[in-house]
């Protein structure tokens, strides 16, 4: 593996090992980009990328130790709401299975 440096050139290429790989050439002009398109498209990643941080289906599979006070309040809120759930499903049945 080799990596060079160049000023004004951006150039990335990427192969695997072995016969017949493709390689993957990632360029980037910068001269050709609008700042504020460039800005607002990071927000849009920024944004994705918290609301991600905030899924809790992906919380629960964390350390709890690891995991900031808004996360763990998430977290905590998803517990309760299916807690809740599960209590509402089984007196709905026991209230069947004695009344009916």
């Amino acid at each position: 593996m080799s990596v060079a440096w160049h000023p004004n050139q951006h150039l990335c290429a990427l192969s695997s090992r072995g016969e017949g790989c493709p390689i993957l050439l990632l360029e980037a002009d910068r001269d050709k980009i609008d700042p504020d398109a460039a800005l607002e498209a990071s927000e849009i990643m920024r944004k994705r990328l918290e609301e991600m941080e905030m899924d809790p289906e992906r919380l629960a599979v964390m350390d709890e130790d690891d995991l900031s006070t808004a996360q763990l309040a998430v977290l905590n809120q998803s517990r309760s709401v299916k807690k809740n759930f599960i209590f509402f499903l089984f007196f709905k049945y026991l209230f069947f299975f004695f009344f009916f």
